[in-house]
């Protein structure tokens, strides 16, 4: 029985310490952050934070792996519970229209310096592959449901429109992020992406 118990204390250290590290992250970005930061913000001792993570790119790879399964959870249970496969597309629109008109305590920069600065580090291309991947069958599955519902006859294969999306959808975030939303007219290409992929997938009304 005592193992169990150590390997349950254990686990929950960890999970605190990814707390602190995504209140961190989000508050100050990947670069100005530092480990003594999370250290200060779990209030535990230098070394049993460096227990469980030897360095700062591998919490940050931890935490992201947690925030892309939540994520995962996520869309999964919203595709489920709106009535239309296009009300889900129009809420994923409007989330990110939210989420790039202010970041505000968001990830979303700390994650664009974390791969923008490390595309020549190896490690971090492939779990960039794996996220990319991940997004694309997601976005994949989205419009083959919307297909067999009889909600889409897109234009173009699934696959090629799942990887439009995200294109797009991270310039817009980009573009966001370096000049501003009111200078790039954020949410006036939201609401043009939004008439063009309604054509591109050809909603059924």
């Amino acid at each position: 029985m005592a193992p169990k118990v150590t390997e349950e204390h254990k686990e929950q250290r960890r999970l605190e310490i990814l707390k602190a590290a995504r209140k961190v992250f989000a508050e100050k970005g990947y670069e100005p952050m530092t480990m003594q930061d999370v250290i200060e913000e779990t209030g535990m001792s230098r070394g049993g934070v460096y227990l469980y993570f030897s360095n700062k790119e591998d919490l940050f790879m931890s935490m992201l792996e947690q925030k892309d399964d939540e994520g995962w959870d996520t869309f999964r249970q919203e595709l489920e519970e709106l009535p239309t496969v296009w009300a889900f597309v129009d809420q994923l629109l409007a989330d990110n229209e939210d989420s790039f008109n202010d970041f505000t305590d968001s990830l979303i920069p700390a994650i664009i310096e974390f791969f923008v600065a490390g595309w020549r580090e190896e490690k971090r291309m492939e779990r960039q592959g794996v996220r990319y991947q991940r997004i694309i069958d997601a976005m994949t599955h989205m419009i083959e449901l919307g297909k067999e519902r009889g909600e889409f006859r897109p234009l173009l294969p699934s696959d090629v429109l799942a990887r439009h999306i995200s294109t797009v959808l991270d310039g817009i975030a980009l573009h966001s992020l370096y000049l501003k939303a009111e200078r790039v007219m954020m949410k006036e290409q939201i609401e043009a992406f939004r008439l063009s992929l309604k054509h591109l997938l050809q909603v059924q009304e």
